[in-house]
């Protein structure tokens, strides 16, 4: 399992949906460079041939996609976890198969892992709290127990208790007026560190080194990001899976058996074929077959309902269509459709029109209508922005400038620089600087030249 990548700009949301699943976080994608009359050429008599075989190709990737995913409502894999290093000093068994009418949560975890680090004593506090109310929760690493037991050494950052060695000496204090910074010292002596194996030592800490747990838990549900837990409800089917600490108030509905499993999973379901459909995209642009790549994301559209996982494919198509000059009309066309629909979410409109702007500078695409309706559709998603708001009027300002209104440009620009935080405002203040600057004049760049 590797560390996941966060983006903070919103015009990377597409690179973040494709860093999914099995993937390495860090995978960018090698689009083709070949022009699209350089592409090798299929004899027509081949062609029906080489359709049937992809169809048959994906079709085999899908079956086997489904028989594998680990999704919300399917039977919970059972453990084969080769090291149980903590049990709450005996008071949970090794499980295997899940008992009914008891609730477990599998969480994956690793010591190289802050925010796994950071999760453990909230989920310490969540195994005490449903320790008799017939909850386990049973954590998971693929580390050999050499590296866990160094870590268990360690001290928790900023957590101290008693230190039950101090004796008392029985003698009172002969003026109780008497404070000063020795006894602030002897406080502090009378406080020690608590380690990690004791504060992990109330639940279940194991390491299962030949990854079969992960393997049935995370690779087949598509998650590659940790912490992750799956909650496995009292019929021994997943109720639930996310991050730890986002797992409160779903537990307690697991346990009262007022959790609805179903709609928590619908939702779900979607987004998770979402990441897994992204995969696929990804792997055919990195394998420069962006007509495969199409093939997989227009499936998608073409069979999913809406919501979040419909604007993440449509992102993806964007990239596709952007990608590869052969596609100009097909984007064209796309960027118009998803402009009619009044559906469509702040993310994806910024995408737009950084597609179109690039398109402009770069591909000369000179379409002033479709260039002038992303505008507006951008400048109506300012009025509800938020803190996104520096980002969307950075993206107006460039549209501007491709329509040739500069001036407009300039005062959109610097709003978006008086707005933006001191991450994003030197980034910002760049294109200002830009769109300010004095254009050379034609006779002083021939000058330049000839002193070259």
């Amino acid at each position: 399992m590797k560390r996941t990548l966060s983006f903070s700009h919103i015009r990377l949301m597409l690179l973040a949906a494709f860093t999914v699943a099995v993937l390495s976080p860090s995978m960018l994608y090698s689009q083709s460079g070949e022009p699209a009359d350089e592409k090798a050429q299929v004899a027509d008599a081949d062609t029906d041939t080489d359709d049937e075989a992809n169809a048959k190709e994906e079709a085999e990737q899908e079956e086997e996609q489904e028989v594998k995913t680990l999704t919300i409502g399917s039977v919970a894999p059972p453990l084969d976890i080769e090291n149980w290093i903590h049990d709450g000093d005996g008071q949970f068994a090794h499980v295997t198969d899940f008992k009914p009418n008891k609730v477990y949560v599998v969480e994956f975890w690793a010591t190289w892992c802050p925010p796994c680090i950071s999760a453990m004593p909230h989920v310490v506090e969540m195994q005490k709290t449903y320790a008799n109310r017939g909850v386990q929760i049973i954590s998971v690493s693929d580390e050999p127990t050499s590296t866990i037991d160094r870590f268990l050494k360690r001290d928790v950052p900023g957590m101290k208790v008693p230190n039950e060695n101090d004796e008392d000496d029985g003698e009172a204090e002969a003026d109780d007026d008497e404070e000063d910074e020795e006894g602030d010292d002897d406080d502090e002596e009378a406080m020690r560190a608590v380690t990690f194996d004791e504060l992990t030592s109330s639940y279940c800490l194991t390491s299962d080194p030949d990854g079969s747990t992960s393997n049935d838990y995370m690779r087949a549900a598509g998650r590659n990001g940790i912490p992750c837990a799956f909650i496995v409800g009292k019929d021994s089917h997943i109720d639930w899976i996310g991050h730890p600490m986002s797992m409160e108030e779903v537990l307690e509905q697991v346990v009262n058996d007022s959790w609805d499993r179903d709609a928590f999973g619908k939702e779900f379901i979607e987004q998770q074929k979402a990441d897994l459909v992204s995969r696929d995209v990804a792997m055919a642009m990195r394998a420069g077959d962006n007509d495969k790549a199409l093939r997989i994301a227009d499936k998608f559209l073409a069979t999913s309902s809406g919501g979040s996982a419909v604007n993440q494919m449509r992102m993806a198509k964007l990239q596709i269509l952007s990608s590869d000059p052969s596609y100009s009309e097909p984007l064209q066309a796309f960027v118009s459709s998803l402009l009619d629909d009044e559906s469509l979410n702040a993310q994806t409109a910024n995408m737009i029109g950084w597609t179109l702007y690039r398109q402009a500078t770069e591909k000369g695409f000179d379409d002033a209508t479709l260039l002038r309706r992303a505008l507006e559709r951008n400048q109506d998603n300012l009025r509800t922005a938020g803190p996104t708001k520096p980002y969307i009027l950075d993206t107006v300002a460039h549209l501007q400038h491709a329509l040739g209104e500069t001036e407009a440009a300039i005062a959109t620009q610097k709003e978006a620089v008086e707005l933006a935080d001191s991450r994003t405002k030197a980034r910002l203040q760049r294109f200002l600087d830009e769109l300010t600057a004095e254009p050379e004049d034609d006779a002083e760049k021939d000058d330049d030249k000839s002193d070259e």
